[in-house]
């Protein structure tokens, strides 16, 4: 079971497979105005997001961002 901001993402890197999605991206896209990015947070879910689809679904890199790979 992953959680609402969890599922925001997976839902934006699922828009985007095969592509970097940017830290800043994903802080335009879940975060409110008003609340500190958080990239630890970030990781958090991503790592919450990889027990659920897989380990391998989800490449990083530095400086790049997220991809979802199908």
């Amino acid at each position: 079971c992953i959680t609402h901001k969890e599922s925001k993402l997976l839902a934006l890197l699922l828009q985007n497979p095969n592509t970097y999605v940017s830290l800043e991206r994903i802080f335009d896209e879940l975060w409110d105005l008003g609340q500190e990015p958080s990239e630890l947070s970030v990781r958090a879910y991503i790592k919450n997001i990889r027990k659920v689809i897989g380990k391998d679904k989800i490449l990083n890199q530095h400086n790049k961002g997220y991809c979802y790979v199908p």
